[in-house]
Formats: C-alpha cells, sequence, structure tokens
C-alpha cells in the first residue's frame, strides 16, 4: 500500500511541531525531508504535464505521417488502374509518375519511423518517473536524523506518521 505523497508531507510537517528536542537537529531533518518530497512532487507533475503534451505532439505527428502515406498510396493505385486503360506508349509517363510518388512516399516512412522512435523514447521517461515514497524510505529518512540510531524507533514513527497524515485528511 503506497500512502500519497501530500499526505506523508502533511505528516511530516505535524512532526516537525511535535518532536520535542533541546537542539531541533530532528525538527530540522523532518521539515529538510518535507520540502524535498514537495519539490519531487512538484516535479514529478510538471513531468507528467510534459510527457502528455510530448506524447499528443508525437501522435498527432504520427496520424499527419500516415494520413499522407494513405493518400500517396491512393494516388499509386489510381495511377496504376489509369495505366491499365492506355496503351503501351504511355506508360512511359506512368512509369514516371510512379517513380514519383514512391520518392514521396520513402522519405514519408521515414518519418513515419523517427515519429514510432520519438513516441517510444517519451514512453521511456514515463517510466523513469518517481512514485510515491514507501514505508521503508520514510522510515530510512527519519532513521537518518535520529540522535539515537533505532530502527525500530524509526519504523514505528513511520507508521505512526503515515497513520496520522491518513487521519489529517
Amino acid at each position: 500500500m503506497n500512502t500519497p505523497t501530500e499526505i506523508i508531507i502533511k505528516a511530516l510537517r505535524i512532526l516537525v511541531n511535535d518532536i520535542q528536542s533541546p537542539d531541533g537537529v530532528p525538527n530540522a531533518c523532518v521539515a529538510q525531508a518535507a520540502d524535498r518530497l514537495e519539490e519531487l512532487q512538484r516535479l514529478n507533475e510538471s513531468m507528467q504535464v510534459d510527457r502528455d503534451l510530448w506524447i499528443k505532439v508525437g501522435r498527432e505527428k504520427l496520424e499527419a505521417v500516415e494520413r499522407e502515406r494513405d493518400e500517396a498510396r491512393a494516388e499509386v493505385e489510381r495511377i496504376r488502374k489509369a495505366s491499365n486503360k492506355h496503351h503501351l506508349r504511355e506508360r512511359d509517363d506512368f512509369d514516371g509518375s510512379f517513380k514519383q510518388l514512391y520518392a514521396k512516399i520513402d522519405p514519408l516512412k521515414q518519418a513515419l519511423h523517427e515519429a514510432r522512435l520519438e513516441n517510444s523514447g517519451l514512453a521511456a521517461q514515463l517510466e523513469r518517473t518517481r512514485p510515491d515514497p514507501s514505508r521503508l524510505e520514510i522510515a530510512a529518512i527519519i532513521y537518518a536524523g535520529q540522535q539515537f540510531k533505532s530502527t525500530e524507533i524509526a519504523l514505528t514513527t513511520a507508521d505512526n506518521l503515515i497513520a496520522a497524515a491518513k487521519g489529517a485528511k
């Protein structure tokens, strides 16, 4: 079960006020952890907006290239059918038109291939977006800020923090 990042940030902010420490080091550590999680959340949201825009642009390019390809294929077919109605002397014109159309199709194939590569690159970026932090990640942050290192206290504090955040929601 992953707790939403917003809840973890709220819980960390609550902990900053609840931690009783004479030197304030744990408070500062927890506050800095909340700030960093908030910054990561903003960056993640920004990346998702950018990703969606790039995917939309890639799809539009891909659709445009596919439409041009289909139009070129239809024109080739129309010329092929028309050529069957004419005698051999007019076939030279047909061959020239046919070659011109295939010259148009090759760059369209290349553009289609490039658009597909671009979309696969965007998909790879999407897979690298960071998910919400886990219970162990929160416990590790808390453990790092403890004066007396105790994994049991860090895990218990992380559980309490997640429960408090869910309760605040």
